[in-house]
């Protein structure tokens, strides 16, 4: 494991394909989902008022638990090359698709040249947190 906490999650977001079109392409259930035209509600199931104007889905990385940062993202690339074909859609078609790595100290991080290829191979980005 790396010396610094962190947390990593795929996220998949597009304007009009449900999620369980989403869920698909991934080969696995979002942790946290929701489709466009769905009521919005709080974490704790509360109606908040309104629409969802997009679809999003939260999907686990478990490697995180158990590997480095570039070797958990290097693990779930070669896990979803095999779905390029069910996701290149999605990403053609306006959606995105992101890794998206939190810590929760303030911490460096490097990210090597050979994960940031392997994201983009994929056509996906990175997004990163930092937190107190």
């Amino acid at each position: 494991m790396s010396e610094a906490k962190y947390f990593l999650r795929l996220v998949v977001r597009h304007a009009s394909e449900p999620a369980s079109v989403i869920e698909a392409a991934i080969g696995e259930p979002a942790k946290t989902k929701w489709s466009r035209g769905d009521a919005r509600e709080a974490p704790s199931g509360r109606e908040l008022g309104g629409f969802r104007e997009e679809t999003y889905c939260s999907f686990r990385v478990p490697e995180a638990e158990l590997m480095d940062v570039n070797g958990a993202i290097h693990s779930v690339v070669a896990r979803l090359q095999s779905r390029k074909k069910e996701i290149s859609p999605l990403t053609s078609s306006g959606g995105s698709v992101a890794f998206y790595l939190s810590f929760n100290q303030e911490v460096g991080q490097m990210l090597d040249a050979s994960t940031i290829a392997a994201v983009a191979s994929l056509d996906a980005g990175i997004g990163i947190d930092w937190s107190r």
